[in-house]
């Protein structure tokens, strides 16, 4: 083959592989046959630059390849660079035109070892559709990984990443023998049967409204508060698994239904919309995060005075260009006004009617598995006793033993919650069957009103999930938005001071 290199010539080369256990062309053979090659034809190999289980479609990770071409920016000795084949030097047609140019521009020559390129312009086109050839397979390969990707994925749900998230649990999975004959082995996805109930109580807490801190400091998911974020919008919990542009229902089994669901990317919106401070979302005036001021719009905040006078007050008093001249709000006046017509609000025939309706489409909507539930109970509950009679055999046979014992706690501690669990299940199946749709409607609808209640957190929750916002001015009076966006219910009322 043709050498572009003077006689006794130094030369640089470059070799490249894609690691793997199937990489049959690897940094260490390529090597070896460009050293036999300088060998035999007089050169002598000064520079080695190689970059090993890096892709060539791009640059990205290749340290060496950037090394090599700031070598000969610089001045190499060497005559130029020798490498194994156009597919180790770049899979990307523009980035090995732009390299090979490059070098050539700063007097120094490029050498392909496989593949004979001609001299002359001629020889430029024949590169040109190596380096296409290199950048086709490239597609290729990566649209053949893909497809199959894709295929495991919708066909045999399997999971592809390394990481689960938070109540999921990895199941492996025989789906097959592959060429080698060895198994050939996936990863579904299952509920991990001691994280899955807290995260469904992490998602129903949410429902109803309740503030990252208020979860975390009950239930301790994650390191702080911001965990919550992206768990609250996985996907996979409600049984979806999204994969680029691949989606997919019924992926595994869910942890969160329906409705839930819902409910908590509603609140996500809302709260991203208000951009609802965790100071306000769990402050102790009512109104907080809803109050903005009838004069100049911007937020009211709670103030308390020394005495223990509490008063709602415009956080734009003092910034405002000749500040804003609205004055202190009594807190329980504002308080007062806005629950009674909150009250009056959801007592309004049309709108008790639009949530009773919301809620019956909703239970409608549920499949009813109370009874499939209450029997998987209890078949928890029979396997726990049996596992607590054995654990009471052995002790009787071999004595007490700490690990036993510690054991035997253990036992008897599932053994409490499941009881509990059963009889809510047992309760669930006698609502079900017993089902009166206005009966529950009304009483859902109550519960998650909540108007009348005398904690002032229920409270604060119920005028959030109905209250879009609060507009007041001092010894005057103002407005409460209402808004039930599902139901396409907007209505502003005014009041009085």
């Amino acid at each position: 083959m043709d050498s572009p290199f003077p006689p006794g010539s130094a030369l640089a080369c470059y070799c490249r592989d894609s690691g793997g256990a199937a990489q049959d062309l690897s940094v260490d053979q390529q090597l070896a046959v460009i050293e036999e090659w300088c060998k035999t034809s007089g050169y002598t190999l000064t520079a080695v630059f190689a970059d090993r289980a890096r892709s060539g479609g791009s640059l990205a990770g290749r340290d060496q390849f950037e090394a090599m071409f700031r070598h000969f920016q610089r001045g190499a000795p060497e005559a130029g660079v020798v490498f194994w084949d156009l597919s180790r030097w770049s899979r990307d047609y523009d980035t090995g035109q732009f390299y090979l140019s490059s070098l050539r521009r700063l007097g120094y020559s490029v050498h392909s070892l496989e593949q004979y390129i001609p001299p002359g312009s001629i020889g430029r086109v024949v590169e040109s559709l190596h380096l296409w050839s290199a950048e086709e397979y490239r597609k290729q390969l990566a649209s053949n990984v893909r497809r199959g990707l894709y295929y495991v994925i919708t066909v045999h749900r399997a999971y592809p990443r390394p990481w689960v998230p938070l109540g999921l649990r990895k199941a492996p999975v025989v789906i097959g023998t592959r060429r080698d004959g060895q198994p050939h082995i996936v990863n579904r996805l299952e509920p991990d049967p001691s994280a899955a109930p807290l995260v469904a109580r992490a998602f129903a807490l949410r429902a109803d409204g309740r503030t990252l801190s208020e979860i975390h400091n009950e239930l301790h998911l994650f390191p702080d508060r911001f965990g919550y974020r992206r768990m609250f919008r996985q996907q996979l919990y409600r049984g979806v698994y999204q994969y680029g542009s691949l989606v997919v229902d019924d992926f595994c089994e869910p942890i969160i239904d329906a409705g839930t669901w819902r409910a908590v990317q509603q609140i996500n919106a809302d709260w991203n919309e208000r951009n609802l401070h965790p100071r306000r979302a769990a402050s102790s005036f009512l109104l907080s995060g809803l109050a903005r001021c009838g004069l100049c719009g911007y937020a009211m905040t709670g103030d308390s005075t020394h005495k223990g006078y509490r008063y709602y007050h415009c956080t734009a008093i003092g910034s405002l260009e000749g500040g804003c001249k609205n004055k202190r709000i009594r807190a329980a006046d504002l308080d007062a006004a806005v629950l009674r017509l909150a009250l009056d609000f959801v007592s309004d025939e049309t709108v008790l009617q639009s949530l009773v309706e919301a809620v019956r489409l909703e239970l409608a909507s549920q499949p009813d598995d109370s009874a499939a539930n209450l029997q998987r109970i209890q078949a928890d509950v029979r396997s726990c006793e049996q596992a607590i009679d054995n654990l009471l055999r052995t002790l009787e046979m071999t004595g007490t033993s700490r690990a036993i014992a510690e054991r035997l706690r253990e036992l008897e501690q599932q053994r409490g919650d499941l009881t509990e669990r059963l009889g809510e299940a047992q309760r669930a199946l006698d609502a079900r069957n017993g089902y009166d749709p206005d009966a529950a409607g009304q009483a859902a609808v109550t519960a998650r009103l909540g108007l009348a209640q005398v904690d002032l957190r229920d409270r604060q929750l119920a005028l959030r999930s109905i209250v879009r916002e609060v507009r007041a001015v001092s010894g005057a009076g103002g407005v409460v938005v209402f808004s039930l966006p599902g139901l396409g219910i907007d209505k502003t009322i005014e009041f009085r001071l």
